[in-house]
């Protein structure tokens, strides 16, 4: 973790979110379910699963943004940290 200069004014770190994996025995897919959110998907293999659970996070994440009239953040995933100097 990089030192900084000056002590952040503002730092946010999102809580944990939980991904409960799951075999549907009679389809042979894969169900991904995150509990906090409500969404749950389903693929063939756990990589698609998990691509499609994180695809679909990011449209709550940004639907919800609209929702409360926030600016769209840029940057990658849901690590965002902000600091003011």
């Amino acid at each position: 973790m990089p030192k900084l200069k000056k002590r952040p004014i503002l730092s946010i770190q999102g809580p944990l979110l939980t991904v409960i994996l799951a075999l549907d025995q009679e389809d042979k897919m894969i169900c991904a379910l995150c509990p906090e959110l409500d969404l749950v998907v389903e693929s063939p293999s756990e990589s698609e699963t998990l691509q499609e659970l994180l695809e679909a996070m990011q449209n709550y994440a940004e639907e919800y943004q609209g929702e409360l009239n926030y600016p769209r953040l840029e940057g990658e995933g849901f690590g965002v940290s902000s600091i003011r100097n």
